[in-house]
């Protein structure tokens, strides 16, 4: 049993370790490629917008992504209608505070652009909510494959992002030039709707209990076990925030465009050399 273990544990950290590669190889690309087409100032405005994003995205997110791994994997082999009833509840938890910070953003587009003076970062900022709201969805199911030790499915959700995102990237030459910033996010969120279909058709084939229509609801003290968990990992995520992305929220309001630009270039490629190490 032990040896059997260790095999498992040993492969899922190589699959671990090749959907990192995937993610920063594929990152990488990508951001050689919109540096090249956008030019510093406008990749520093898209950088500048994505990083406001994700501050919205981890701490909208709530650390219900983690906890979604955490009780539906303790419980789907022995209750699982008690799974799928974390599921449930954690994806309607989810959406809601999804919604909220969809609408939190859109509310704050044009304040931000004040507080950076740059008019166009208003609307670009509202076009990329909808990214936001996609991607947030698709790495909450794209998360069950680690929940169900699937992680060769999760290297091929990656691959299938990475490698659209790159793929359609030449729909921006349709765009005109002052809508470039905002025609990447609307390629992001249509290789985003494809990861997410994807997963959705992996999980509703292989996990069919997870989608069927749940009797059982959580009890009050699971809840409460539950929020308790939740509360250290929103605390952890928000505190991450500050670590992760208060330098080009800074940077943006100090600097021109154009030194983000090369900033955030330079930080991409390091960060990618590390992430595979």
């Amino acid at each position: 049993m032990k040896e059997r273990l260790g095999s498992r544990v040993f492969a899922n950290s190589i699959f671990n370790f090749t959907s990192v590669a995937v993610n920063r190889v594929g990152a990488l690309i990508f951001t050689i490629i919109l540096a090249r087409m956008l030019q510093p100032e406008l990749f520093g405005l898209y950088n500048l917008v994505l990083t406001i994003i994700l501050i919205v995205l981890t701490i909208g997110n709530f650390g219900i992504d983690e906890a979604l791994t955490r009780y539906v994997s303790a419980n789907y082999e022995k209750k699982p209608k008690k799974a799928r009833a974390y599921f449930i509840y954690l994806f309607k938890l989810k959406t809601y505070i999804l919604l909220a910070s969809v609408i939190f953003l859109i509310v704050l587009a044009k304040p931000i652009s004040i507080f950076y003076e740059n008019p166009e970062l208003s609307f670009i900022l509202i076009v990329s909510v909808l990214y936001l709201f996609l991607m947030s969805l698709s790495q909450f199911f794209s998360s069950l494959f680690y929940t169900f030790q699937k992680v060769k499915i999760y290297i091929v959700k990656e691959t299938i992002f990475q490698v659209s995102r790159i793929a359609l990237f030449p729909l921006i030459l349709f765009f005109a030039v002052s809508f470039w910033v905002s025609g990447v996010f609307l390629i992001l969120a249509l290789s985003s709707i494809i990861t997410l279909i994807f997963s959705l058709i992996i999980l509703t084939k292989k996990y069919k209990f997870l989608f069927i229509k749940n009797e059982i609801k959580i009890k009050k003290s699971d809840k409460k076990e539950l929020f308790n968990y939740l509360k250290f990992l929103a605390i952890g995520s928000i505190t991450g925030v500050f670590l992760l992305y208060v330098d080009v929220i800074i940077l943006g309001k100090f600097v021109a465009l154009e030194f983000i630009g090369f900033y955030r270039a330079a930080i991409t490629i390091v960060l990618s050399v590390m992430a595979i190490v």
